[in-house]
C-alpha cells in the first residue's frame, strides 16, 4: 500500500481535509476547490478503480475498509471528510464503518443507498450497460456517452472538456470493476444510519440538481443548496464548495 494513493495538496498542522472524488474523477478533480480553500492541510484520495495502485476489492464493505486503511497508512488517523457523488457515498461508508476516522463530513450529491431489492436489481441492470461499454468499446466510447447524460447538462462546454483528460486516462476494466463492486446497487441503505452517525454531517446538492436535492431532504432536515449549479458543484462552483469546507 503506497502513499501515492493519497495526494497531498498542502501539508500543515491542522486536522487534514480529505477529499473524495466522483466516479471517473481523480485527485486532480479537486484542484479548483483547493485553489479557493484557506485550509493549510488538504489531501485527496484516489478511489478504488481510479488509480493503477488502487485495485477494486470484492464487495462494498471491503472497498470502504481499504480506503480507511489507505488513509491510516498515509498517517491520517482523523480527518475532515468531503466527498462528491460516488466519493460522497464512499465518505458515507467511512462514517458508518470507521466513525473514529472522521471528525465531520460534507457530502455533496450523496445517495444514501437504494431501499429495496427491486431498486438494486434495476440499478444493477443499468450499470451493466455501462460495464459492457467499458469492456467492449473502451474509454473513448464510454466518455462520449457519459458526458451526454442529462445530469451533466448544466455544465459548460469548457467544464466538460476540462474533465475529459481525467476520464479518458482511466483503465476501462478498472472502472467497470468499480461499478460492479462500489456502484449504487452494491451499497447498503444508509438512511437510518444518518440519524445515528457520530461525526457531524452536512449534506449539500446543487440548486438545479432536483434528484439529489430531494435525496438530501430524505436524510437531513436542512440540506445545503449550492446556488447556480447542477450535480457537480466541485466543477461548476468550486469557490462555493471551498467556502463550505
Amino acid at each position: 500500500m503506497t502513499n501515492e494513493l493519497v495526494h497531498w495538496f498542502r501539508r500543515g498542522d491542522s486536522v487534514p481535509v480529505v477529499l473524495l472524488h466522483g466516479f471517473t474523477g481523480s485527485a486532480a478533480s479537486w484542484t479548483g476547490v483547493v485553489d479557493a480553500m484557506t485550509s493549510d492541510h488538504v489531501a485527496a484520495i484516489h478511489l478504488p478503480g481510479h488509480h493503477p495502485a488502487a485495485p477494486v476489492a470484492a464487495g462494498w464493505g471491503a472497498n470502504i475498509d481499504w480506503l480507511a486503511a489507505t488513509l491510516r497508512a498515509a498517517g491520517i488517523d482523523s480527518c475532515r471528510l468531503v466527498g462528491y457523488s460516488a466519493g460522497a457515498r464512499a465518505g458515507l461508508g467511512l462514517c458508518v464503518r470507521h466513525p473514529a476516522l472522521v471528525t465531520d463530513a460534507l457530502l455533496i450529491g450523496v445517495h444514501p443507498g437504494l431501499d429495496s431489492d427491486a431498486a438494486r436489481a434495476e440499478r444493477r441492470g443499468a450499470d451493466a450497460r455501462w460495464i459492457e461499454i467499458l469492456r467492449r468499446d473502451g474509454m473513448a466510447a464510454f466518455v462520449a456517452e457519459w458526458e451526454a447524460l442529462p445530469i451533466f447538462a448544466t455544465q459548460s462546454a469548457a467544464a466538460v472538456a476540462a474533465q475529459r483528460p481525467i476520464r479518458a486516462g482511466h483503465d476501462p476494466a478498472a472502472l467497470a470493476a468499480s461499478l460492479e463492486h462500489m456502484g449504487r446497487a452494491c451499497m447498503p441503505d444508509c438512511r437510518t444510519a444518518f440519524a445515528n452517525l457520530r461525526p457531524p454531517m452536512r449534506v449539500a446538492a446543487g440548486e438545479h440538481d432536483e434528484t439529489f436535492r430531494a435525496l438530501a431532504r430524505e436524510v437531513v432536515a436542512a440540506p445545503i443548496v449550492i446556488a447556480g449549479c447542477g450535480h457537480n458543484p466541485v466543477v461548476e462552483a468550486p469557490a462555493a464548495v471551498a467556502a463550505l469546507i
